[in-house]
């Protein structure tokens, strides 16, 4: 357990706690940890406790992909087995299926040049987070056969889907094409 102390007094929490968790976001950075819990004093005898899941904030290279998908396979694994209110905010917990689905996608990402990195949104679903030579991008799912996606095109608008298919274990093929766009754009 970390222990983060405001030398600002507690007047109404909002700015004290925000300047907290500042402290907290900068120590998770400098460790390169994406899982931390802490008791934060506020000022008095008050105290929060929070725990955060952050995404890897550095900026990984490319050479880190092998890497970065295996963490990215495991957290999802690690999602399963987590309830709702999961973050503290009163989140659902994320759907099996949704997770699964997330899963193949990842596998399907293994054969481009990106670091993807795998967190929860508010709603509990899934996202992978993706860098990439010239760009990053963002693939939601959204439900149990449902993604979203938003790329970076080198050179060009980002390109994106809502509600988007998946009903098997394929990529549905404005993913596939976008992804092609994005890679031969960026010289890979």
């Amino acid at each position: 357990m970390n222990k983060v102390t405001n030398p600002e007094p507690n007047e109404g929490g909002s700015d004290a706690q925000a300047k907290a968790l500042a402290k907290i976001v900068k120590a998770l950075v400098r460790s390169r940890v994406d899982t931390a819990s802490f008791d934060v004093a506020t000022g008095g005898t008050h105290y929060w406790h929070t725990h955060l899941c952050v995404p890897a904030i550095y900026a990984p290279h490319v050479a880190d992909q092998p890497n970065a998908s295996v963490r990215a396979l495991q957290r999802l694994r690690t999602f399963q087995g987590w309830g709702s209110n999961w973050d503290a905010e009163g989140a659902p917990a994320p759907s099996s299926d949704a997770l699964n689905l997330a899963s193949i996608i990842l596998g399907h990402l293994n054969t481009y040049p990106l670091v993807p990195t795998a967190m929860l949104d508010a709603k509990g679903q899934p996202l992978l987070l993706l860098k990439y030579e010239g760009g990053e991008g963002e693939i939601s799912v959204v439900g149990p056969e449902s993604l979203e996606f938003v790329l970076d095109l080198p050179g060009d608008e980002p390109e994106a889907e809502v509600d988007l298919e998946m009903p098997g274990t394929t990529l549905p093929p404005h993913l596939q094409e976008t992804l092609r766009k994005v890679f031969s754009k960026a010289g890979a």
